[in-house]
Order: C-alpha cells, then structure tokens, then sequence
C-alpha cells in the first residue's frame, strides 16, 4: 500500500495528499473567484441604479430646458411685436413731425419773403402756446368759420371779440351797421343789404339809454 513508485519516488498516500492540497487551493481560489464576481455584481447593481437615477434627473432636466425653450421663445416673440409697435409709433410720430416741421418752414419763409402777411398765416395764437386761431371750414353761406384749435387736436366754438363791424339782421342777407354821425352827435344805424345797399329800417322795442 505504501509501495513506491519508482518512476517518481512518491507513494501512492503522497499522490493523494498533494491531490488534497491541490483541490483544497483551486477550491479556494474558486471561493475568491465567487467572492470577486459577488463583488463585481454588486458593484453593476449599484451602478445601474446610479445610471437609471442619473437617467430621471436628465430627462428631468430635459424637460426644464424644454419649458424654459418654450417660455424663451414666446417672450422673444413678444417683444419682436413690441418693437415692430414701437417701431411703427416712431414711424408715424416722426411723419407728423416732419410734417408739421414742413409746415413751420413754409410758414416762416413765406413770412421772411413776403408772402405771407400776419392776416394769411395759418395759425394765430390764442391764450398759450396750447390754443390757436384758425380757419375751420365754410358755412352753408360761403362764410369763413374760425375756431380756436388745441394742440390735442379739437376744435373749439369759442372765439369772442370785443365788437364786431356787423350784426346779423334777419337772415345771412341783411346786416346792421354803423352808418354815419347824424348832427355830429348821433350815432345812426342802418341795415346794410348785400350789394351793397343801405336801409334806414332799424327798430327796436325800447333804448336803455336815453341822450
């Protein structure tokens, strides 16, 4: 049983108990094997869990950049409509001012060359620089209408002068006027028609003042 074996000089008990000690080694560098795999597996497990938070949050992100793209491009598309409008009033106030800038100019060459007399002039000016005499438009009887014009762009019927050299008599026709001085003392009045022709026909239902 404990014959030697003359190839190698070991005995069959040797054979089996370097057998031993070799399966006892692979037996353990199998355990360290499954312990490095155990290991690794559940270094994968955590690392697919970091990857699928790390996926969420990205996604997450996604869709704030995707809102904060949308909110980004609606505001850029209103403040283009904003400047076109701003764009738009600076057109037409600058059209308004070159026109009234035009007007001003005409105005003042034709006074600097003469023709254009004070009783032409466009405008006269009223109580400020805010309220101005002009023509409006003329009546059903060809009669020149002025009107006090604002600068906000209304017309106002309120022009008021100390005396006027004519009053209306019965219709747009007949007029009653200062004729001449009678005995040099008496002021007398007389209808004045249109042609013109004078009437000596004024009456009146009673005099305040008596001379």
């Amino acid at each position: 049983m404990n014959k030697t074996d003359s190839k190698y000089g070991k005995t069959a008990l040797e054979y089996c108990e370097i057998a031993i000690e070799e399966l006892r080694r692979t037996q353990e560098e199998l355990q360290a094997e499954i312990q490095s795999i155990r290991t690794i597996q559940s270094e994968f497990a955590n690392l697919k869990s970091e990857l699928q938070a790390t996926k969420q949050e990205l996604a997450a992100t996604q869709a704030e950049l995707k809102a904060t793209k949308e909110e980004l491009d609606n505001t850029k598309v209103e403040l283009q409509k904003t400047k076109q409008k701003i764009e738009d009033s600076l057109i037409q106030t600058k059209k308004q001012t070159d026109s009234a800038i035009a007007k001003i100019k005409s105005v003042k060459a034709g006074i600097e060359d003469g023709s254009i007399v004070a009783q032409k002039a466009l405008m006269l000016r009223g109580k400020d620089d805010r309220n101005w005499i002009r023509f409006r438009e003329l009546d059903s009887v060809n009669h020149h209408c002025l009107q006090v014009w604002r600068i906000d762009d209304t017309w106002h019927d309120d022009i008021r002068v100390k005396a006027a050299s004519l009053l209306q008599a019965r219709d747009d026709q007949h007029w009653m006027r200062f004729h001449y001085m009678k005995d040099g003392k008496y002021d007398t009045y007389c209808i004045w028609e249109r042609g013109p022709i004078w009437h000596h026909t004024v009456r009146v239902g009673a005099d305040k003042l008596k001379p």
